[in-house]
């Protein structure tokens, strides 16, 4: 009864209480399959990754043989960045389950951030090559709204299923790259460009564009101007906004690097110390900063692939302070402040910041998000303003630091950035929550 209850309340969007009637579904059967991995799923959608991997972890120890719990706890392994362990996870599901499309699509995600990508592709392939179309399964009670979701086989998407509620929306998902051209698409109501990575997508974005082109209904996100936000692009294009300041930034084969470095980093103005990144990659995943020329050589080992990213290092701290980062993301043109990241190291990122550990950068955060204009200022405001509008994205996001002058040091401008929801209990909620409203609007909903 709890289990078909929390089922109820949970497609009404209570998420807390559908909690709630798992845990007693389980207190009364706490080896209960469905309802495990209802509540790990749950848990996972609202924020509680760690929480999450414990429950499912915990179905698959009592049901071994269920694929769903392997694959949602897989999934979950994924989203903590705990590769090894994820991989570990979709193998054994698919010792159990070899053909389904939904192990072979999560490994290739895995085995390419671990490096392997002769073996992601071929997962790829069993994940795609004859399930280039599907569709979810829309739950609501009144006529949904039709999406045409494009999704890149690859990778380079970004986290596009969070927006699209089951409840209010049918959601037709294709893989470009094995999308048959003779395929007929499914009538849609909008089309949603997912592929967001323009440095590691770019032979995706352009499938996208192709199959666009006879197109009549509003595509947010189009793939041609995707295109136009790889690193070297936003660094080139956002120069001109006013109060903007971006990185220098070249991209170079390894082999000219170790040939003759200082040479042709002086030819690009570029100087020591500087950022090395290999392209395609975020949330710090290959991404050194060098500090002299000697460093360089281990440096490009440590890099996967043949080409690298080169930028200077924008330092906006002031004497003796630590590192911030701040990121709003840019919805129908209109910006919304997602976090507020503090650390003592160079890499900042939110989820290994100090934000959350110290009072004083917990109440810098609460005012930036309450009021983003009196936290960094008039002309900053406008300057990320003029930084969207060049951008020309329906949704994006902006990573940036304030110098001491007022202005937006840019780091990032693209559409790569993830919004995940978070515990209700979060000062994020409300903020995320805003912006999960707006990408409805957005889609019509």
């Amino acid at each position: 009864m709890s289990l078909a209850r929390g089922r109820a309340l949970e497609a009404e969007g209570r998420y807390g209480e559908a909690r709630e009637a798992y845990l007693e579904t389980l207190r009364h059967n706490p080896q209960n399959l469905e309802t495990l991995v209802a509540l790990g799923r749950l848990l996972s959608l609202t924020g509680y990754a760690s929480a999450a991997k414990t429950v499912l972890a915990q179905a698959v120890a009592w049901h071994p043989g269920s694929v769903d719990a392997r694959w949602h706890l897989a999934n979950v392994l994924h989203d903590l960045t705990e590769y090894d362990a994820a991989r570990a996870a979709y193998e054994e599901a698919l010792r159990i389950s070899p053909d389904d499309p939904r192990l072979h699509e999560g490994l290739s995600y895995v085995l390419t951030r671990l490096g392997d990508e002769p073996n992601a592709e071929r997962h790829r392939e069993a994940a795609f090559r004859k399930h280039a179309l599907s569709v979810n399964a829309y739950t609501g009670a009144s006529t949904p709204r039709k999406v045409l979701l494009l999704y890149a086989a690859r990778g380079g998407n970004f986290y596009a299923h969070d927006f699209l509620d089951e409840r209010i929306f049918r959601t037709y998902k294709a893989v470009v790259e094995y999308l048959d051209p003779k395929t007929p698409l499914p009538d849609y109501d909008v089309v949603l460009n997912a592929i967001s990575d323009a440095d590691r997508s770019a032979s995706s974005l352009r499938d996208a564009s192709l199959l666009l082109l006879a197109n009549r209904r509003p595509v947010l996100n189009h793939p041609d101007a995707v295109l136009r936000t790889t690193r070297l692009d936003v660094a080139k294009r956002m120069r001109k906004v006013e109060g903007v300041v971006t990185p220098l930034a070249a991209r170079f084969e390894k082999a000219a690097l170790r040939a003759g470095a200082r040479r042709t980093l002086e030819a690009a103005g570029l100087r020591f110390p500087l950022l090395l990144r290999a392209p395609g990659f975020h949330t710090g995943e290959h991404f050194l900063r060098v500090e002299e020329i000697e460093a360089l050589p281990e440096a490009l080992d440590r890099l996967p692939g043949s080409e690298v990213l080169a930028l200077s290092f924008l330092d906006g701290r002031s004497a003796g302070t630590a590192f911030r980062k701040y990121r709003v993301m840019t919805i129908g043109g209109a910006l919304y402040p997602l976090h507020l990241a503090i650390s003592s190291d160079w890499k900042v990122h939110y989820f290994t910041s100090q934000t959350a550990a110290v009072p004083a950068y917990r109440d810098e955060e609460a005012a930036f998000l309450r009021d983003m204009r009196a936290a960094l200022g008039a002309p900053a405001l406008r300057a990320l303003e003029g930084i969207a509008r060049e951008m020309g994205l329906d949704y994006g996001g902006i990573d940036f630091t304030i110098d001491g002058s007022g202005r937006v040091l840019l780091f990032e401008a693209n559409a790569t950035m993830i919004v995940r929801r978070v515990p209700s209990d979060d000062p994020r909620a409300p903020f995320i929550e805003a912006i999960f409203e707006a990408m409805r609007r957005l889609l019509g909903a």
